[in-house]
This record gives structure tokens, C-alpha cells and sequence, in this order.
């Protein structure tokens, strides 16, 4: 069974117009990604799904924690997360990624999984260390 089914969106059935989704991503989410600089945490990401004839614009907002270990104390801390992302898709011929936040993708697509994305966004909104 693919653990991230419950990241799938049925896009084929869902009709014009905004709807909305919640996830959660959490330590069993991180584990299935190989050399994941996240190993522990929780985020709740808010999906908004703006559907139209020719694309479909999706605008998450994430907030939560992960563990990390303190830059001064190397102890184990929550570190708060919180940010917004947008992405953009596309119907095409084929599947493909144009760039960061514009995905081409075939019309006839049933679903549209997005763990992917929550992923690269949690990595996305770490801060930068030295």
C-alpha cells in the first residue's frame, strides 16, 4: 500500500471553484523520505484549492514544529514553523515540472498527490544553519 495515499487529491471528479483540505505530516511522514534533514515533528498544513477549467492553484499554509537540536545548547528543541506557499498546475499532454511552483499535468489525471510538495515545503521553511 503507498503511504502516501492519503495525500492524494481526486482532482477528475472535483468541480470548478475553492476548495478545502487539511493534512498533517508527522514523524511517520518524515520517515519515508530518505536522508530527510526532519526526522521528528508535527505540521498542519491548510490547503486551499482553487479549481478552474485550464489550471488549478493551490495555496498552502503550514504551521507546526519539528525537532531540532539547538544551535547554543545542542539540546533537543520544538522549533516552530510557519509559512505559505503556492503552487500552480497546469493541464497538459504530459506530466512534467516546468519549475518550482508550475507543474504541467495531464487532464485526465484522476488524483494529484501532494506529499511531495508538504515535504519540500517543511525543508523549505527550516532556517538556514552555518
Amino acid at each position: 500500500m503507498d503511504a502516501f495515499v492519503a495525500y492524494s487529491l481526486p482532482i477528475q471528479g472535483l468541480k470548478t471553484g475553492v476548495h478545502h483540505f487539511k493534512f498533517e505530516v508527522d514523524t511517520a511522514f518524515f520517515a519515508q523520505f530518505e536522508d530527510s534533514p526532519v526526522e521528528e515533528g508535527k505540521v498542519l498544513f491548510e490547503l486551499e484549492l482553487d479549481k478552474r477549467p485550464d489550471l488549478m492553484l493551490f495555496n498552502f499554509s503550514m504551521e507546526g514544529f519539528i525537532k531540532a537540536e539547538c544551535d547554543r545548547c545542542t539540546a533537543m528543541i520544538d522549533l516552530p514553523l510557519e509559512d505559505e506557499r503556492q503552487l500552480i498546475v497546469k493541464f497538459g499532454e504530459e506530466d512534467m515540472e516546468l519549475d518550482d511552483e508550475v507543474i504541467f499535468l495531464h487532464r485526465d489525471a484522476p488524483v494529484f498527490n501532494v506529499a511531495k510538495y508538504l515535504y519540500e515545503f517543511v525543508v523549505l521553511a527550516l532556517p538556514i544553519t552555518n
